[in-house]
């Protein structure tokens, strides 16, 4: 996991390459620095890799992604984490934690979901299971599925072994891309009156 600050990161990087290190004995540091080169900082890293997540840690990845959110309890029951959070994007969704450490509430992987009801009557109802064929059949990264009165939509992420920081925001963006796609094919005008925000007994 992930867990040093990117100023405990920075501090090191200056350690180890040098620039904190006493001059020599009988060495001035003005005498060093006209005897020896400066060493050059080692690259703080930009990219930052992640192997597990504790859900804190994605609401701070979501922050930098540019999206607000709220923190929701849930009964994980040791399937997935006993938070979830809610993401405040133009479209609410959700964002589940599982195979979770049960010390370090870690997770390995992480599941996107979107919820979206299905009105009483009408043409979206009608043509709710050919619309979730005809996305799972065009769309690699997310898949659909009807459930009672509503349609999801979800996206698997692991990280268990290794993710980039750049990479995992990529998969936010293709998230939040096929999240408004998926809403418009629901409805012939393009607005999202099939969704909900996210509730508690979804998870």
């Amino acid at each position: 996991m992930h867990t040093m600050s990117m100023l405990n990161k920075t501090l090191c990087a200056l350690v180890c390459a040098g620039l904190f290190a006493l001059p020599a004995a009988g060495m001035t540091a003005q005498t060093k620095e006209k005897n020896k080169p400066a060493p050059k900082a080692a690259p703080v890293p930009d990219n930052p890799v992640y192997n597990a997540l504790t859900m804190a840690d994605v609401g701070q990845i979501m922050l930098l992604a540019g999206l607000s959110y709220e923190v929701q309890d849930i009964k994980g029951e040791g399937v997935v984490a006993n938070q979830r959070l809610v993401v405040h994007d133009q479209l609410d969704w959700s964002v589940f934690g599982y195979d979770c450490a049960p010390d370090t509430a870690a997770c390995h992987e992480l599941q996107l979901r979107a919820v979206f009801l299905l009105p009483a009557t009408g043409p979206v109802r009608d043509n709710a299971l050919l619309e979730v064929n005809r996305w799972n059949a065009n769309n690699r990264f997310t898949h659909a599925y009807k459930k009672k009165t509503a349609l999801i939509l979800e996206m698997d992420i692991y990280i268990g072994g290794g993710l980039g920081l750049r990479n995992l925001l990529d998969e936010i963006l293709i998230w939040r891309q096929s999240v408004r796609r998926f809403s418009s094919s629901l409805s012939a005008d393009g607005k999202s009156e099939a969704h909900k925000k996210p509730d508690p007994a979804d998870n």
